[in-house]
């Protein structure tokens, strides 16, 4: 199976679709702060004496759509990982004999990122050679676990802690107000802080490209160069 072609598909279409859906939320914003229809006038029961801007809250539920965009890019990002892992080491099983077993006790430990490491290593593919930040793409697979398992039902916003931070000395989607307050130099006192995440379209598109980058790395050390392979069938 040509799981490159498919891994860079899927990464192609979150790149756009991210693209396209956060710019109708971010018009949304625009309009509130610019007065332009359809909220040029505050609805009948607004009162100015509450001390609130007309349409705060169709305000928030934009920026909170953008950031839940993000979660959701995040997590598909990360099922596309997860796959491409999958499936490349299925299809090397029907190439190559004597393969070593995938340990899926370490997967349950320490990570899905952490074990298909290891099984790679032990195929003589090393990570570590691809010139991807590797930090950044185990923290997408975290990332994605903690916007699908909440820990609160009151608000959007997801958090990382201790050990789930990979990237010294701050989470790589780390929320830009989380930096203030904290001394970078004391990675026991960073392990118990608690880190608010914010995945801006800046940093979705860094960690799409660093995923690229891994698979890629991976697909040409055990086929050759993908445009080579492409030729060739």
């Amino acid at each position: 199976m040509d799981v490159l072609y498919f891994l860079k598909s899927r990464t192609r279409f979150l790149r756009k679709f991210h693209q396209q859906a956060a710019s109708h939320f971010e018009d949304e914003k625009r309009k509130i702060r610019e007065s332009a229809p359809p909220y040029d006038e505050p609805p009948s029961w607004y009162n100015p004496e509450d001390g609130e801007p007309p349409f705060l809250s169709e305000y928030m539920d934009a920026e909170e759509s953008i950031e839940f965009l993000g979660q959701s890019c995040v997590s598909s990002l990360s099922a596309s990982l997860k796959l491409f892992f999958d499936e490349t080491r299925s299809d090397l099983s029907r190439f190559r004999a004597a393969l070593p077993v995938f340990d899926g006790k370490l997967a349950q430990k320490k990570g899905i990122f952490v074990a298909n490491k290891e099984w790679f290593s032990a195929v003589g593919v090393d990570f570590g050679q691809s010139g991807a930040d590797l930090a950044v793409v185990e923290e997408v697979i975290i990332t994605r676990n903690v916007a699908q398992h909440p820990e609160s039902i009151v608000m959007h916003a997801i958090y990382v802690r201790g050990k789930q931070v990979k990237r010294r000395p701050h989470p790589f989607f780390v929320h830009e107000l989380e930096r203030h307050g904290t001394d970078s130099e004391d990675l026991q006192d960073l392990e118990r802080y608690q880190w608010m995440l914010e995945i801006t379209p800046e940093k979705l598109l860094l960690a799409i490209d660093e995923v690229d980058k891994l698979c890629e790395f991976i697909w040409i050390e055990l086929h050759g160069p993908f445009d080579e392979w492409q030729s060739a069938r």
